[in-house]
């Protein structure tokens, strides 16, 4: 063999043992022909204790079934073709890889690398746990909770919503600023859109138009999720319906204004309303502003001779 080849050889060789991937050749039965030192450190053992072994026999039972699919797709079609194993290592614990695999043109061998991804699957398996324990909290309060891209977009709604919509379900992927009235709408936009650009939620009260022509109240405050990146990519806004303490608010405010018995403005009222003219005719002085005072003569007698009730009546 000439020198300038077998030289290439054994700089192949070498560069096949030491770089960081796991490499190693499989004939069609699934039994390891040849492994670089990164795989062999995968799995656990020596080069000279794994060769001739099936690499099947390190793969965990709950990967079984993709890992023989995945060698009979390489060796059915020899196209390259992948799938993530979980793989039972000698040194007492398993991991996660992924697998990446192409037969050489007999269809009698195939190259597999290996690449370690447990601590992908661990956060992707945190993620999954975060989100299903989100979900089950989201819909077993009474609080509104939405998940929205950063444009606003619907990605879920709790169940709390069939509460002010009725069973009608709010489409995915639709906008959520639809539903809101059209004199606040633009409103929450902004307040929306800063949220997503500062990373910093505001608390806000708008209204939902229902389809109906009825009107709710709703207190919300949005929260950003950061992506892996830093980005913002989600927001989680939770809204409650305020509804029947904006109708106390309204029913307090008119009774702080408005006499109780006969529903005319009361005294605090008019003050209020006689500044206001009486600063508007100063601005402007080719307003006038006249003020009449009635009274209301021999009340008394009415009260003491026909009782309280005719003299509430005979106010009103």
């Amino acid at each position: 063999m000439p020198a300038a080849k077998k030289n290439g050889l054994v700089q192949f060789a070498e560069m096949f043992d030491y770089v960081p991937s796991g490499y190693l050749f499989l004939q069609r039965d699934g039994a390891i022909h040849e492994i670089n030192h990164a795989g062999t450190h995968f799995l656990g053992r020596s080069r000279t204790e794994l060769i001739g072994r099936k690499l099947g026999e390190f793969i965990t039972m709950n990967s079984r079934p993709a890992f023989d699919a995945f060698l009979e797709q390489v060796f059915g079609n020899c196209a390259k073709t992948t799938c993530e194993v979980e793989i039972e290592s000698e040194y007492s614990h398993s991991f996660h890889v992924h697998a990446e695999a192409v037969s050489d043109q007999s269809g009698q061998t195939c190259l597999v690398s290996l690449a370690d991804i447990t601590e992908r699957v661990r956060i992707e398996n945190a993620l999954r746990e975060s989100e299903e324990r989100f979900r089950m909290i989201a819909e077993s309060v009474s609080d509104l909770i939405a998940v929205l891209d950063t444009e606003g977009r619907r990605l879920y709604n709790s169940p709390s919503y069939r509460k002010i919509f009725g069973p009608e379900e709010l489409e995915e992927g639709s906008s959520s600023f639809n539903e809101i009235h059209p004199e606040d709408r633009e409103r929450i936009k902004a307040i929306f859109h800063q949220t997503v650009e500062t990373g910093i939620g505001e608390r806000s009260e708008f209204r939902f138009q229902l389809k109906n022509g009825s009107v709710r109240y709703i207190e919300s405050q949005g929260n950003v999720v950061h992506d892996t990146a830093g980005n913002v990519s989600k927001v989680v806004v939770v809204s409650r319906d305020v509804t029947e303490r904006k109708k106390i608010e309204e029913k307090l405010r008119h009774l702080s204004n408005h006499d109780v018995l006969t529903g005319l403005p009361n005294r605090i009222l008019f003050q209020d309303r006689l500044k206001q003219a009486i600063a508007a005719t100063r601005r402007d002085r080719s307003r006038k502003l006249a003020l009449m005072y009635l009274d209301l003569d021999g009340f008394k007698a009415v009260n003491d001779t026909s009782g309280h009730a005719a003299g509430d009546l005979l106010l009103k």
